[in-house]
């Protein structure tokens, strides 16, 4: 694994993604650019093993470098990176609806990974899908895969399926949350104190999770757990009749739209 990786922006996904590089191999130097007086006093109270520097500092000590800035700041970035950029440079983005076109263009650099982690890296859980550019060496590229799973499962993907992940998996967190929430709601609307009902529904989430690991086939997951004329058939039956599988295609759906529609408009 490389020695050091720099990241420019130091978010909640740049420092989840900085955690776990850190403990999965703490000799690796962990260098950032984070102009935010606020971010740094974070960075300091929470994470002592970054160190903060100028970019060019940072550059002349990392060749795998994170964006992990705002989409919309690229623009202005390319303008200060540009110029400090070496061949060697390996920048992995995880700038939403920026194209490693679009990158490539900005920057005059053509050593770019694109990749969509989601928040579960915090916890090392994270699904992330991968795109490299033409630019990389095979060492490059596997170095870049050994980062990346240091967070989480990685999937190799095209840009198109890249938009399509961003979906199902970058904003996928937020909809089981969503669910989790209303069956929350509903343990206390019938009664159960909301520590129960929310300890109640993590444990079927994990639970149903590690049998999804086990059989990854849902649909023969749920024939498991449903009986004839049982509860869980009931409930099965009311999902259909409110065409639940539609409004979770037309959920997916919006959050594809946007992605591509952000790669328009920061192209």
């Amino acid at each position: 694994m490389a020695k050091s990786v720099g990241f420019i922006g130091f978010g909640n996904m740049g420092a989840a993604i900085a955690h776990c590089l850190y403990h999965a191999q703490q000799d690796v130097a962990i260098l950032a650019v984070e102009p935010h007086p606020d971010r740094q006093d974070w960075i300091h109270a929470n994470a002592p093993y970054v160190q903060l520097m100028a970019l060019a500092d940072m550059l002349q000590n990392c060749k795998y470098v994170f964006l992990a800035v705002k989409p919309n700041m690229i623009q202005e970035l390319s303008a200060e990176l540009k110029p400090l950029l070496r061949p060697h440079h390996v920048l992995i983005s995880m700038l939403a609806g920026v194209s490693v076109a679009t990158c490539e263009e900005l920057l005059s650099h053509h050593k770019l990974v694109r990749i969509m982690p989601n928040t579960p890296a915090k916890v090392g859980r994270a699904f992330t899908g991968v795109c490299f550019s033409g630019g990389l060496s095979d060492d490059e590229t596997s170095t870049t895969l050994l980062l990346c799973k240091t967070f989480g499962e990685c999937l190799i993907c095209t840009e198109n399926d890249l938009n399509t992940i961003t979906a199902v998996s970058g904003s996928g967190p937020a909809f089981f949350y969503r669910m989790a929430q209303a069956c929350i709601d509903f343990g206390v609307v019938k009664g159960l104190n909301e520590t129960n009902a929310t300890q109640a529904v993590i444990q079927t989430m994990l639970g149903a999770a590690h049998m999804l690991i086990d059989d990854p086939n849902p649909t023969d997951q749920i024939r498991r757990v449903a009986s004839p004329n049982g509860t869980t058939e009931a409930g099965l039956n009311a999902m259909t009749a409110h065409d639940f599988d539609a409004v979770v295609a037309k959920t997916l759906e919006s959050a594809l739209n946007r992605a591509i529609a952000l790669s328009k408009e920061i192209a």
